[in-house]
């Protein structure tokens, strides 16, 4: 099906309702989305383990303003099937601030999906209406304690090593937990864990099945509010996400307009989240540890806290084997990223094999570092601190009086990267970017550990 057919058949999608109900600790939450004549999505969270007595803490009313902005964070996942040119919202009012927040949120955040799905989606594309009741209480946390989003990569753990265990009141927020992020908390020993599980509905997969339009949603926007939302219950000031500044870069231009897989990763996206947070939800401070530096400087950093290298787990594919899968993008960029600065033992022991040695690779490293091709649609580092990443391997193999494998060599005899790079990565070794959120305390944990 296409996105014309599909916009007219459902000319709304509807944000009906939502419900939050105590039980036997846990908080389940519940939303009703509809795009009539005959499609209804009924999505679930559940907040589980909350301290007792934390619940009687939170007003009805600011409650019911964390589960409502919650739904409306789950509106992407839904609208998608449908692009419905009308998004309805009952369940809450919105003024004309956050009416143009949402829009942006979503022409920005679904620029990948727009992309891959050949819609051309222009100021017009959709409208956002609301009625219903106006939720006006935020949350107010006292104290200092910060909440640390673990997702099972090498930046999770960066986070983890250097800011929890400076900070003896941190704890973990982990969404559906895999095995990497609960080896990754242990190793760091926090002990305290935010967990929550969040259960698709499953007509949405049926839909996807049937044709209906799939992709990209920006996942991390929900993250950042259903954390924002347990900091507040279960008691915690700040929120410490483990986004860099490479996240700003985008993945390809269609139209003049910049199309970025990791939008709500970045340092605009984290602005506008802050500033609507502080107006509508809490006082808790959100911000990411890590958005002083570049992809490389974080795995040098890595790359000196060996007792999470069996652990951390970092590719999309794998992720249900608990594996590398060793022929994807995500899996190729870690790997250069890593290879200047880990051992060769130890980086084979990590992916299972030398994936310098496998030339099957070179189409997928041309797309991460020429600009003239798309960037892979993952998380991955930027074109230029790829490029040095390969160029500082290049040097360490030659030091050593190793050969270049295969991959690399060929990577160098196509100009893919030059010794000139070497340069560069010094550079990007010792930047730091100023236009960040941290704190004094803060940035002053995270400098100690660039020396």
């Amino acid at each position: 099906m296409n996105a014309e057919t599909l916009r007219e058949k459902y000319p709304n999608f509807v944000y009906k309702s939502f419900d939050s109900k105590p039980n036997s600790g846990n908080l389940d939450l519940s939303f009703n989305f509809q795009a009539p004549p005959d499609i209804e999505f009924n999505p679930k969270v559940v907040l589980k383990n909350i301290p007792q007595g934390a619940l009687d803490q939170v007003p009805q009313q600011v409650l019911d303003n964390f589960v409502f902005h919650l739904g409306l964070a789950e509106i992407p996942s839904y609208w998608k099937a449908t692009c419905s040119p009308t998004i309805r919202i009952e369940a809450g009012q919105l003024d004309n601030y956050q009416v143009k927040w949402w829009n942006k949120l979503l022409m920005e955040g679904m620029g990948q999906f727009f992309w891959e799905n050949g819609i051309e989606a222009g100021s017009n594309f959709f409208t956002i209406e609301s009625q219903g009741q106006v939720f006006g209480d935020k949350a107010e946390v006292l104290g200092k304690r910060v909440l640390i989003p673990v997702g099972g990569g090498k930046d999770s753990a960066v986070t983890l090593q250097l800011l929890g265990n400076r900070k003896p009141l941190a704890g973990v927020f982990v969404l559906n937990p895999i095995p990497a992020s609960e080896r990754l908390s242990q190793i760091a020993k926090i002990n305290d864990e935010v967990m929550v599980e969040r259960i698709i509905d499953p007509r949405l997969l049926d839909l996807n099945a049937r044709g209906y339009l799939n992709g990209h949603t920006p996942f991390s926007s929900y993250l950042a509010f259903l954390s924002n939302f347990c900091a507040s219950v279960y008691g915690y000031s700040d929120i410490a996400f483990s986004n860099e500044r490479s996240s700003d870069e985008a993945n390809t231009v269609l139209g003049g307009k910049r199309i970025n897989h990791q939008y709500s990763k970045t340092t605009e996206f984290e602005r506008d989240f802050r500033d609507y947070a502080g107006r509508y939800l809490s006082n808790v401070s959100y911000f990411s540890f890590l958005r002083p530096l570049h992809e490389l400087q974080i795995a040098k950093l890595f790359s000196e806290m060996p007792q999470y290298f069996e652990a951390f787990r970092s590719c999309n594919v794998g992720q249900k084997t608990d594996s590398w899968c060793g022929h994807c993008p995500k899996c190729l960029s870690t790997y250069v990223l890593l290879h200047p600065f880990l051992s060769q033992d130890q980086i084979v022991s990590v992916f299972s094999h030398d994936l310098f040695e496998d030339d099957s690779l070179y189409s997928i490293l041309e797309q991460l570092v020429r600009e003239d091709l798309v960037k892979p649609f993952e998380c991955v580092g930027t074109r230029v601190e790829l490029k040095a990443a390969l160029a500082l391997s290049a040097r360490k193999l030659a030091e050593s009086g190793l050969s270049l494998p295969s991959l690399v060599k060929r990577a160098e005899d196509t100009r893919l990267f030059d010794e000139s790079m070497v340069g560069i990565a010094d550079k990007l070794l010792h930047d730091w970017n100023r236009n960040n959120f941290l704190d004094d305390g803060t940035e002053v944990v995270l400098k100690e550990a660039l020396r």
